[in-house]
């Protein structure tokens, strides 16, 4: 994606509605502000340049020995600065009088945004467990995935065309995408968004020009409200630790947009055979993957039909298991509703 600041910002306005600051101690391209685990807001920041054309990548490069997640557009300053927020996931804090020192007023708008949401860091022990086992991730995307579990025998591209043509619009969102880059060939769209929560496997992630990365927790987005055509939630559900997770995420979703399509595999247990091997040995005690909440069938079609009163449900089936699929439409005046 060979994109300068200045189509971030055009992006980046248009999706988070972001508010535009005037003052003339910002002047770098990038501002990094962190926060603790606890809220707390760190008093000094960091600046630089767009490095790369992928914006997240310089932002970790600004970070240096500091993990960070959950990174966050926050303000436009000046019409030439991006100011962001993130996580401070390992402790560190920047403390050198060498780095950007806050404002008071930028500080206390970020206090205001993190209030906001109900950061009690949902998927954290994935990220970690994704980050502490990351090579072993790395044998399952080059090893696992190119020699024993081929596109081919998972017949993917068959699987990848069913769900690109279910997506329309201009402007669609992967609210979990992995390493994914199935709408990649969406080229027809204005803008594909990839967000996941682990920013891990965002940093070198392969995207067509008309796309960008997000690294947003699914069950609080912070777009603007029914920005997006379309917004396609891929194996996300059994991921959420709680029901009230879980209904956090479909209200999310509905509030970004009125078309969503969720996919999820079925129970293993309820499935059998070589997916509930998979799911033992591979997923388990492998990857040590943390989502445990599985649905059959019946549990996720009484699950969204609770929620939503238009859907098209569908399956399709691999040797990885049966995906369950439910095509979501929210009229205007449910939508509405939803967001009260």
């Amino acid at each position: 994606m060979k994109k300068c600041l200045s189509e971030f910002i055009r992006i980046y306005r248009q999706i988070y509605k972001l508010p535009e600051f005037n003052s003339w101690q910002y002047t770098h391209d990038i501002y990094l502000f962190l926060y603790t685990n606890d809220k707390r807001i760190c008093q000094y920041g960091f600046a630089g340049k767009l490095w790369h054309t992928n914006i997240h990548k310089t932002l970790t490069e600004l970070a240096g020995t500091i993990q960070i997640g959950e990174v966050m557009p926050i303000a436009i300053v000046n019409n030439k600065s991006l100011i962001f927020t993130a996580r401070a996931r390992n402790g560190l804090v920047p403390k050198s009088n060498n780095n950007v020192k806050i404002t008071k007023t930028l500080s206390q708008y970020i206090g205001n945004i993190l209030h906001a949401f109900d950061y009690d860091y949902l998927q954290n022990s994935e990220i970690e467990t994704g980050h502490k086992y990351k090579f072993r991730y790395w044998i399952h995307n080059n090893v696992i995935k190119k020699l024993l579990l081929t596109h081919r025998l998972k017949n993917l591209d068959y699987f990848n065309n069913i769900l690109s043509d279910k997506l329309t619009g201009n402007k669609i969102l992967d609210v979990s995408c992995g390493d994914s880059c199935l709408l990649n060939a969406k080229t027809n769209a204005k803008l594909i968004v990839f967000n996941d929560i682990s920013l891990d496997v965002l940093i070198n992630k392969k995207i067509n020009q008309n796309a960008i990365i997000t690294n947003h927790d699914a069950t609080h987005l912070p777009f603007a409200d029914g920005i997006f055509d379309s917004v396609l939630c891929r194996n996300t559900l059994h991921h959420m630790s709680s029901a009230n997770h879980l209904d956090n995420l479909l209200d999310s979703m509905s509030k970004v947009s009125n078309h969503i399509v969720i996919v999820e595999i079925e129970d293993p247990q309820k499935t059998g055979g070589f997916a509930k091997f998979l799911n033992k040995y591979l997923y388990r005690k492998f990857l040590h993957d943390v989502g445990e909440r599985y649905l059959s069938e019946h549990e996720f079609k009484r699950l969204l039909t609770a929620k939503f009163a238009n859907i098209k449900f569908s399956q399709f089936k691999n040797i990885i298991g049966n995906y369950m699929i439910a095509d979501v439409k929210i009229p205007c005046k449910n939508k509405l509703n939803l967001q009260k």
